[in-house]
């Protein structure tokens, strides 16, 4: 065999490999993220002890047990995953300032609100 065909063979084996190990790379951290939102909820009751420190959010399926009511949650609401440590992303572009805050409380004051109300 043509020993370039070979290192060709060779390197289309590597990618495979690599396509795979990739894919369930993927698909792991998928279900890792599936998990149902979590919100802590220690911090809300005042006095004493909470019963539990964390509660589950359902996101889908019956209201209540024997129900029909579905669970509808928009999901911009619920609480957001921490970032994952392994996943190296590109910061945020940085938001564009449309107003200076000078501006913007001279022209959104109180006094302006007024005289526009009339």
């Amino acid at each position: 065999m043509d020993p370039v065909v070979a290192f060709l063979k060779s390197l289309v084996l590597i990618w495979v490999v690599y396509v795979l190990v990739q894919a369930y790379r993927r698909r792991r951290a998928a279900k890792r993220w599936a998990k149902a939102p979590q919100r802590d909820v220690s911090g809300l009751v005042d006095t004493g002890e909470a019963a539990f420190k964390h509660e589950v959010i359902r996101t889908g399926g019956p209201l209540k047990p024997k129900h029909r009511r579905l669970v509808l949650r928009d999901n911009r609401l619920l609480p957001k995953p921490p970032p994952d440590p392994n996943r190296r992303r590109w910061p945020p572009p940085p938001k564009v300032k449309y107003l200076t805050e000078r501006e913007a409380d001279r022209l959104f004051g109180p006094s302006c609100a007024r005289a526009t109300a009339m």
